[in-house]
């Protein structure tokens, strides 16, 4: 800490919590102090590593999912790592439907179409789950966009228009 605070060295002070953390890997204030660094820092890499160590020893819900919500930010953002990106945000859904960064964060990503269809069915099942019917079929209006098939979009097109009508997730 006298790296980090008095001397402001960053990198002695990643150096001695490195090293601490060779002796307690699960110690959760050199974890947070890495944390803190890293991101100073912006070692994205070496931060990820320490978010997936706090997801794991993180025995709060609420608390692992906002880790787990940080964790996919930085791999989408910093390490463009869409895919992985992705899981993260549907693991903290998979725990809180409700989870409102994650879902912003997949509904932001399905506006682009790289990795539309995997991001739509993840947010379908969400808006099924909570009963949202709006949100659903813009969801799946934005599918119907990148399908070509012409079966797939009449099936696609009946189910927004049997939605549309009924008002309810089938």
């Amino acid at each position: 800490k006298v790296y980090e605070e008095r001397l402001e060295d960053r990198f002695e002070a990643i150096s001695a919590y490195r090293q601490l953390q060779e002796e307690t890997p699960n110690d959760a204030q050199v974890l947070d102090a890495l944390d803190r660094l890293y991101s100073a820092e912006g070692l994205h890499s070496d931060l990820l590593e320490v978010l997936e160590t706090k997801i794991r020893n993180e025995p709060e819900p609420a608390r692992r999912n906002a880790i787990t919500y940080r964790a996919g930010s930085v791999l989408e953002r910093e390490l463009s790592n869409v895919d992985l990106a992705i899981q993260r945000y549907r693991e903290g859904l998979d725990t809180d439907i409700s989870h409102s960064a994650a879902r912003a964060a997949l509904e932001r990503l399905a506006r682009g179409e790289s990795h539309r269809r995997q991001v739509v069915e993840i947010l379908e099942r969400v808006y099924k789950a909570r009963g949202e019917v709006e949100p659903l079929i813009a969801v799946l209006e934005l599918e119907l966009e990148v399908l070509s098939e012409p079966a797939e979009r009449r099936d696609l097109l009946l189910r927004i228009g049997h939605l549309n009508e009924e008002g309810v997730c089938d």
